[in-house]
């Protein structure tokens, strides 16, 4: 199959009634916000051997490589709107492995309502990579950022902490002793983490500032802090995680270092003024989902990690670097 036929039976279905897309038969596609909107646009690139094992699923990779992106703009508070995608393919790649690529996709479009836009296939020596830019749409001038969260501000998290990481160890064979049951939970974290877009339009209005948690927390609260000129206090007991990872810490298996540097949550970090708490409250209950308040922010521009005895935590990884 070459790249024409590839764009013909797999991703012009993935474009289906986009009007933006044209088809993907021009050499870009059009787009505009509807009124009082404007555009949230973000890009992820992941790479074989980096961000996911090369043997993994090809529904997988594309699942995630799609994720990570509409994490991304929940975080900013934004709804999904659509999608270019960047294949970089290795030479053997086969029929197959495209259509259960595009099989993944398809999946995610239809659960997040969002559509391929355009995109480019190449081949490469390398490894496969995949590169996706997202766009969201957002009320104009309602987009959360990082840069202006407050003194005084409560931390807050969605969902659970260092799942997808202990995920990634599992598959590196570096927790040998764990069960089936927990094995097959975390590493399908790793393999597709949850975006959060389902709180995005409520972010707007609870949130001061927000990140998705992809370096790891530790890590992604600093970048908050540096971009607001804040610091932060976190009670480490109050940072939320599933039963598979507490059992992991009750054993020594895993220091709770490993669970804030290990990146991979993309859950949602966001700070709100503390009048907020009722209403944040009622979001988690009505959301069905975990909503956890871990710590406030300062004035002193250090982010502290508090352990129940009172000691500060340290740390010597400040999470993923990129390169």
């Amino acid at each position: 199959m070459n790249e024409f036929e590839f764009i013909a039976s797999q991703l012009k279905p993935l474009a289906g009634s986009f009007a933006g897309a044209l088809n993907l038969e021009d050499d870009a596609a059009i787009l505009t916000p509807e009124k009082g909107q404007e555009f949230v646009v973000t890009t992820d690139a992941l790479t074989a051997g980096i961000h996911f094992f090369a043997t993994d699923p090809p529904r997988l990779i594309a699942q995630k490589c799609l994720r990570v992106n509409l994490s991304d703009i929940a975080a900013m508070g934004a709804a999904p709107y659509c999608y270019s995608l960047a294949l970089m393919l290795p030479e053997q790649t086969s029929q197959g492995w495209l259509s259960e690529f595009c099989d993944g996709l398809r999946a995610d479009q239809n659960d997040h309502n969002v559509h391929l836009s355009g995109g480019d296939t190449t081949s490469t020596n390398g490894p496969l990579s995949v590169a996706i830019t997202m766009i969201g749409t957002v009320p104009a001038g309602k987009a959360v950022k990082r840069s202006t969260a407050r003194i005084g501000d409560d931390i807050w998290v969605t969902g659970t902490i260092g799942d997808a990481a202990m995920g990634l160890q599992a598959l590196k064979g570096a927790l040998p002793t764990i069960d089936a049951a927990a094995r097959h939970a975390l590493v399908r974290r790793y393999h597709v983490p949850q975006p959060r877009n389902r709180i995005a339009p409520t972010l707007r209005h609870v949130a001061t500032s927000a990140i998705d948690i992809s370096d790891g927390l530790a890590a992604d609260l600093g970048h908050i802090c540096t971009a607001s000129g804040v610091g932060a206090q976190v009670s480490a007991s109050k940072i939320p995680v599933s039963d598979h990872v507490l059992s992991l810490l009750n054993t020594s298996a895993i220091t709770f270092e490993t669970i804030l540097s290990g990146g991979d949550d993309y859950e949602l970090m966001f700070t709100a003024n503390p009048d907020k708490v009722k209403k944040i409250n009622i979001l988690s209950k009505d959301l069905n989902l975990k909503i956890s308040k871990i710590g406030r922010l300062t004035a002193d521009l250090e982010v502290g990690f508090i352990n129940q005895d009172g000691r500060m935590l340290t740390f010597s990884s400040n999470g993923f670097r990129h390169f």
